[in-house]
């Protein structure tokens, strides 16, 4: 079976909690002569263990841990932002590869980031991705896309999904994160993964192709250990359709690269 195979890789609110401060109220006196108690006696309020910090130290030492933690990933959101302003030379950017899409942003798209968790492991994944101010009919597909993902490790910033044009990731309702990837007209894959917090592991993928050399017996294909797999099983193109529309992409809502002011 002669195919034509793609590289594929293969999309956060920070919470600031801070403790408040229990007061204690002192305890009123049994004797119904109030006066009759000298006020030397009177217990005094006690403050709750957790009120030994005051509340705005406590909000300062979370916002500069996290700040801290993530330092990588507001860095690299101020250095898309000014490279976006200037115009990128090319799809690289802090040594991580970038979607060419963001060399040629037109007046209807808004490049963006978020950062969320995306497999609640408790460490929040930074995304890169795209938004339209008005969605053309028939180009939805360009609408919430992911290109980028990163994740942190070990306290460095690594990247989980590299995507362009027409290797696009989409985080789907499910918890899985999508891939649709395409080498021409005979050759489109629909591949969906599991985010590990370090990387993504297949869960099904399902493509076309041609069964045969002289590529005269095309159809579709299906794998549960890799992207474009030669030992893929064929498969119908109703058993295909079917599994492919059980994901449901959940279209992201970025907030805009131009926005970022920290």
């Amino acid at each position: 079976m002669k195919r034509k195979f793609l590289p594929v890789v293969l999309l956060a609110a920070l919470s600031l909690t801070a403790c408040g401060i229990n007061t204690a109220e002192a305890k009123p006196a049994e004797d119904p002569v109030a006066t009759e108690t000298p006020a030397a006696e009177a217990k005094p309020t006690e403050l709750a263990p957790e009120a030994e910090i005051p509340e705005s130290e406590n909000a300062n030492t979370t916002e500069e841990a996290v700040e801290e933690a993530y330092a990588d990933y507001y860095k690299m959101i101020m250095d898309m932002k000014a490279g976006l302003e200037k115009g990128l030379e090319e799809p690289v950017l802090n040594g991580f590869a970038l979607a060419d899409a963001y060399m040629t942003i037109g007046e209807n798209d808004v490049p963006g980031y978020l950062i969320k968790d995306l497999n609640g492991d408790g460490v929040d994944e930074l995304i890169f991705g795209m938004n339209m101010k008005e969605i053309p009919e028939g180009e939805d597909a360009f609408d919430g896309v992911v290109y980028d993902v990163f994740t942190m490790v070990d306290g460095k910033m690594i990247q989980v999904v590299d995507g362009w044009a027409r290797n696009r990731y989409y985080i789907c309702s499910n918890g899985a994160i999508a891939n649709e990837g395409s080498g021409g007209a005979a050759y489109t894959g629909y591949t969906y993964y599991d985010f590990d917090g370090k990387e993504l592991k297949v869960r099904e993928s399902y493509f076309t192709g041609y069964k045969d050399e002289a590529q005269t017996d095309w159809g579709w294909f299906y794998s549960d250990t890799e992207a474009w797999a030669d030992d893929a099983k064929d498969v119908s193109e109703e058993e295909a359709r079917q599994a492919i529309a059980a994901y449901t992409y959940e279209k992201q809502k970025y907030i805009p690269f131009a926005d970022f002011n920290r």
